[in-house]
């Protein structure tokens, strides 16, 4: 069964959180390639909201420099966490 609402971005790598850009900005590397290396298959809880995912973490020094260019910091953090680059594949959906 196909759940995704029509919105729903699919699979993409985040590069910022709402929180962190209030204004659409001009990103200097549209359309340009970005590399980045797969580093682990992991089941990841964001502590904030209690939901679990099976992610791909991935490094990326292309994604580190685009954040420094939108005058953001290297790292990657929501709500005081720091958040690593990842693509989401699922999230886990608790049977109880």
């Amino acid at each position: 069964m196909n759940d995704r609402r029509p919105d729903d971005l699919g699979a993409h790598i985040s590069i910022d959180y709402p929180h962190e850009i209030q204004t659409v900005l001009e990103v200097p590397d549209l359309g340009k390639t970005m590399r980045f290396t797969i580093q682990n298959l992991s089941l990841y809880t964001a502590s904030v909201h209690g939901k679990s995912y099976i992610v791909l973490l991935v490094q990326s020094v292309a994604l580190e420099e685009l954040r420094v260019a939108l005058h953001l910091s290297k790292e990657h953090f929501y709500c005081g966490i720091q958040v690593p680059f990842h693509i989401t594949l699922s999230r886990v959906v608790d049977s109880a």
